[in-house]
């Protein structure tokens, strides 16, 4: 297969690789050839045409938001997006958010959720019920794309990140109006705003100077703001908006059982200060994403606000308990 040098090229290199002709080894040979740092907007669009025509479609009416990550980040991380996720929708916004299981360790979105007591089969039993009833849906990527089952073997072999790494953020099969997607390489921060562009969707696609794929405490943070056919690129420190500059050590977080303790501390108003600021500002920039009306500044004490008096705390536990009321009836 030779490196795809146009969506229609693209689109026929994924259609192969689909098709169950491809070789084990001839996919791992391909992969090889498209690390992530070679991703261009065209082939990423081709991919992208073949996996959605394959998708799992439900009507999910109006969607405002999606956060997410590329991932690919090879320290212990927190999860912020879904942090995030869940305080924005507390505030009113309409999120469903594309995630999966983590890709190197088990701290992935759908690994944190799994702790928290929400099976993931529950959350894609009833992903456009809970939307409608709480504003806020997790999308299990594995069940949503059940076409990307004939690369798996091949993407595990590879062992790195490729292209295909950055078809998460471009497949929400709810189609949001919005997303913040974090990238935790500039120059394809760059690629990925891109082709949010050409899908027509307004995007923050946010690096920290850390290799973080989102905005960082650790130093300051790349911000590419797409806006119809304009996009801008700005870069931010944490003392903008008066908050400390921190070692990246303090941003750490562990597996899903070390996260799930340190999400439940945040939700309830306390929790490792570095970690609720870390939230606090990606989690308002999200608001400013999708609600132009907000300013940064009121925005952050908005979200510190809800994170204070219970609003999120709240909202989770109706969440869990809406995703949840019909597996345990059954139990």
């Amino acid at each position: 297969m030779q490196i795809p040098r146009t969506r229609e090229q693209a689109r026929q290199v994924m259609e192969y690789l689909l098709s169950g002709e491809a070789e084990l080894n001839e996919i791992v040979s391909f992969l090889q050839t498209r690390p992530v740092a070679d991703a261009q907007t065209q082939e990423l669009l081709g991919y992208r045409d073949i996996l959605w025509e394959r998708r799992r479609q439900a009507n999910f009416g109006q969607v405002d938001l999606d956060i997410v990550g590329t991932g690919g980040v090879r320290r212990p991380r927190y999860n912020v997006s879904t942090t995030a996720a869940f305080i924005v929708a507390a505030l009113g916004i309409r999120v469903a958010k594309h995630g999966n299981r983590g890709s190197v360790k088990p701290n992935g979105s759908c690994d944190l959720l799994e702790v928290l007591g929400i099976s993931l089969a529950a959350m894609t039993a009833r992903a456009v019920e809970s939307l409608a009833a709480t504003k806020l849906s997790f999308l299990f990527a594995r069940d949503w794309h059940p076409a990307f089952k004939a690369i798996a073997a091949a993407r595990a072999e590879v062992g790195h990140p490729t292209a295909f790494n950055l078809l998460g953020p471009l497949l929400n099969p709810s189609q949001p109006k919005h997303q913040l997607v974090g990238c935790g390489d500039p120059a394809v921060a760059r690629i990925i705003a891109e082709t949010l562009m050409e899908l027509g969707i307004q995007a923050l696609v946010v690096t920290g100077s850390d290799g973080l794929d989102e905005i960082t405490l650790a130093g300051a943070s790349q911000i590419i703001e797409v806006r119809g056919d304009r996009m801008t690129t700005k870069q931010v420190l944490p003392e903008d908006f008066g908050m400390a500059t921190v070692p990246e050590s303090e941003l750490a977080g562990g597996n899903a059982i070390d996260n799930a303790s340190e999400f439940l501390a945040i939700i309830s108003g306390e929790g490792r200060k570095p970690i609720v600021d870390l939230v606090t500002l990606n989690a308002a920039y999200a608001l400013t994403l999708v609600d132009r009306s907000y300013e940064i500044e009121p925005a952050i004490h908005i979200v510190k606000t809800a994170l204070a008096d219970g609003t999120v705390e709240a909202f989770f536990l109706k969440f869990r308990e809406f995703v949840m009321a019909n597996e345990l009836a059954v139990k």
